[in-house]
């Protein structure tokens, strides 16, 4: 999703400074076929101002930080990189620490607050990782959230949950988390994604999720239906119906593209 997202903003970038008239070398050029490229210098300014990810797991992390670097150096050669180090002396490919993140989208430091006797077990917490996402990314402090984020999270039903996850599962499900769609006993992991992703969005973001459509209409998705129609409005519906949109899962799924509005 990322790696999308990138090719994404650098087309956009390119557009918005023709169309500005940005002719500054250090940030866009020519080609020979009269398209136009962004500088490593740009390039850079697009990654780390502009993507920020989480994940659980630390092999995920690694790898997309491994591949966001892989893609600043396309259409780099020696010259360009050679004069890139030259004139900015730094290094060629900057740290991704600050943009890539490991933890758990869905459990915060609240949750040493409603289970206190597992901090000292290190096996529930390397299990659970809880994430701060203010003190992980401290310029939502002044965004008030993000601009929009995408992706796919995890389909897990409760039964799953319960099995897998108990420590999650109570937490989500308690007063303390705020997860006013986790309440009932018919939930699945990806409502309580949507009401996090929503609740981190600036007052006018956008949210973009692949998920099973079947919350649309069964009684269990209700929390879920009206968390959205409270806090946000549809932008989009894309609805693949009994088509299967990832290779060997039965999995009915729609994408949702949400505006944040402050109702």
């Amino acid at each position: 999703f990322l790696i999308s997202v990138y090719d994404f903003l650098l087309k956009s970038t390119i557009e918005k400074f023709l169309e500005e008239g940005v002719s500054n070398a250090e940030l866009i050029y020519k080609l020979p076929d009269n398209t136009y490229g962004l500088t490593l210098k740009a390039k850079r300014n697009v990654v780390e101002q502009s993507i920020f990810g989480v994940d659980i797991n630390p092999y995920a992390t690694e790898v997309t930080e491994f591949s966001l670097l892989l893609k600043l150096l396309e259409g780099e050669n020696r010259a360009s990189i050679e004069n890139f180090s030259v004139k900015y002396e730094t290094k060629i490919l900057p740290s991704l620490q600050n943009n890539i993140k490991c933890g758990n989208s869905l459990v915060d430091d609240k949750f040493y607050e409603f289970m206190p006797e597992e901090i000292k077990d290190d096996k529930v917490l390397f299990r659970v990782k809880p994430f701060n996402w203010e003190r992980e990314f401290p310029f939502l402090n002044d965004t008030n959230g993000f601009d929009a984020i995408l992706g796919n999270p995890p389909y897990v039903r409760i039964q799953r949950l319960v099995k897998f996850f108990p420590e999650e599962i109570k937490y989500y499900q308690s007063n303390l988390s705020g997860f006013e769609v986790a309440k009932k006993e018919t939930i699945d992991k990806y409502y309580v994604f949507i009401q996090r992703a929503i609740a981190i969005l600036n007052p006018t973001g956008f949210l973009g999720y692949i998920v099973p459509h079947k919350f649309f209409i069964i009684k269990g998705g209700k929390a879920l239906r009206k968390y959205i129609s409270e806090t946000c409005s549809f932008s989009k519906i894309i609805h693949f119906g009994v088509s299967q949109v990832f290779p060997d899962r039965s999995t009915y799924t729609a994408i949702l593209i949400l505006q944040r509005e402050d109702k």
